[in-house]
């Protein structure tokens, strides 16, 4: 009888410690699920950097060519109204197309700082997803260091219970 309950007690911290080594397992999944997301967001911040970049470089394009179109109308204008092309006429249009340039290169400095933001956003989420497996493991491990622990503990009891039972030294446990 004393055998008996002994082996019972042994299985169930048996059967404890595989629930607590799953509950771990669990847990280190989830967590690797979790940095799988992160590791996603990264990428597509990546991908809105690149696409911020590109953006910014045509749109910066787009606007040179508008500001040589404009200083070509400027002087065409000029000339075709008889106007000299020197002094306040040349001032104005070099005025213009200096504003005009620093318009520009505020929109590349506007995207840049976007595209900064975003690899900034990529970096933080790779580092999350970092911190995710990193956590997953330590919960794994605690996890299992509580299963034998509960083995331990449990193979104690179980000895406990045989020899107050009145089990005796090289007895069957039967």
């Amino acid at each position: 009888m004393a055998g008996a309950i002994g082996i019972a007690s042994l299985v169930g911290s048996g059967l404890s410690a595989i629930g607590q080594m799953q509950s771990a397992k669990y847990e280190q999944q989830a967590y690797n699920n979790r940095a799988f997301m992160s590791e996603m967001e990264a990428r597509d911040f990546e991908q809105q950097a690149k696409l911020e970049q590109a953006s910014t470089q045509f749109e910066a394009e787009r606007l040179r060519k508008r500001i040589d179109a404009t200083r070509a109308s400027q002087r065409a204008s000029a000339a075709a109204s008889g106007v000299s092309l020197s002094g306040s006429t040349q001032q104005f249009i070099s005025s213009n197309a200096e504003e005009q340039e620093l318009d520009a290169l505020m929109l590349r400095f506007n995207g840049m700082s976007r595209q900064l933001g975003r690899e900034r956003s990529a970096q933080m989420a790779r580092g999350n997803a970092t911190t995710l497996r990193a956590e997953g493991t330590v919960a794994r491990s605690q996890g299992n260091s509580r299963a034998f622990s509960s083995l331990l503990t449990g193979a104690g009891k179980s000895a406990s219970t045989y020899y107050s039972l009145g089990g005796k030294y090289g007895r069957n446990w039967f």
